[in-house]
């Protein structure tokens, strides 16, 4: 079950035997992610209670429905949850963005955001802690930690998204002014920019390995694009090929008396270099999207500013506010590639909005 007291136990899901409670909740949720897109109604629509389209929103908010998604944002107020299991945290954040960007269930699901006492918005950035990388994490552990956030910024940039479409005036006031006015006296500390904080994770490179023996190896065959976005190799992939290629070393007669041995120890220093890109490109794809998602909300908050905020001159301190801590990011030599790039555009358009 996704929490205990939740009634949904299958045993078995997606032909695969349950192991353990752990490995099931993420299997759960997984599903529910993979299904929402399926015509309707589907699995997701069922197990949550959705009525697509033509449904009653205020039936689906009802505490007294328990539904799985009941047990999401349960499962989300433990602020432990990522250090125990990132990848069901990582998951659950991921289907609350599919339910709020999908149209036939984004309704029912901001109803429920809009009305709920444990608003989920509202309770993330109170304590964001979950979402904050420490420098004794492992990369795994970073880089769901920021693909976490950039799902939660992205439904952040819907829910701002679907209020000024919805003349929420009120719910997009809330939102507006609960991101860019300052949570401390000062008011370059605007939520949004400590939410910016979240995303300068320092990556060291990993080690550089070349290939003397098996130079001739085309190991960017093994390389596929990554769920995070940039490329990762597949380690038994290229193990495959290696000892493929110091097989047919050793049958062609290449290989002196002494050299089996050099050749096993540079199979196994390139695949432990390996494995060190991988874990520093899923990280540095996560960071990307990540920035690209607080992007993406800032610009909307920006644009829903004049809504909200009257007075000129708070808008331009506001704006003030943003554009030094970017630019400073932009000229930090230590910020990876590409995130330069991606906030370049953000200055332009602030600067656009000063006058």
């Amino acid at each position: 079950t996704l929490v205990h007291g939740c009634s949904w136990t299958p045993t078995v899901l997606a032909g695969a035997c349950i192991a353990s409670e752990e490995t099931a909740r993420c299997v759960i949720v997984h599903t529910l992610i993979y299904t929402l897109p399926t015509p309707a109604r589907n699995l997701t629509h069922v197990l949550l209670a959705l009525q697509p389209d033509y449904g009653d929103a205020d039936q689906w908010i009802k505490p007294r429905l328990k539904t799985p998604i009941h047990s999401v944002f349960k499962l989300l107020a433990n602020p432990y949850l990522v250090m125990s299991e990132p990848i069901l945290f990582e998951a659950c954040h991921e289907l609350i963005y599919r339910i709020a960007a999908h149209p036939t269930t984004s309704r029912q699901l901001f109803a429920y955001l809009r009305t709920n006492p444990e608003d989920y918005t509202l309770s993330c950035l109170k304590d964001l802690s979950p979402f904050t990388c420490q420098v004794t994490d492992s990369p795994a552990l970073k880089a769901s930690r920021l693909m976490s956030l950039s799902w939660f910024l992205r439904t952040v940039s819907i829910d701002i998204r679907s209020a000024e479409v919805g003349s929420s005036r009120s719910e997009l006031d809330r939102l507006t002014k609960s991101l860019l006015v300052q949570d401390t006296p000062f008011i370059s500390r605007c939520k949004a920019l400590t939410l910016f904080d979240l995303l300068n994770v320092s990556l060291p490179p990993p080690t550089s390995f070349t290939l003397s023996i098996f130079a001739g190896t085309d190991w960017r065959s093994c390389q596929k694009p990554s769920k995070r976005g940039l490329m990762v190799m597949e380690i038994s992939k290229l193990h495959t090929l290696l000892q493929r290629d110091k097989d047919a070393m050793q049958k062609s007669g290449r290989l002196l008396p002494y050299q089996p041995a050099q050749v096993d120890e540079e199979i196994r220093n390139f695949l432990q270099a390996s494995v060190q890109q991988n874990a520093h490109n899923n990280v540095l794809g996560a960071q990307c999207q990540a920035y690209e998602s607080w992007i993406q909300f800032t610009q909307l908050a920006i644009i829903t500013l004049t809504k909200c905020i009257s007075k000129q001159e708070t808008q331009e301190a506001l704006l003030f506010a943003l554009c030094g801590p970017v630019l400073d990011r932009i000229k930090d030599s230590a910020v990876n590639y590409p995130i330069p790039s991606l906030l370049a555009p953000l200055v332009l358009s602030i600067i656009s909005r000063l006058r």
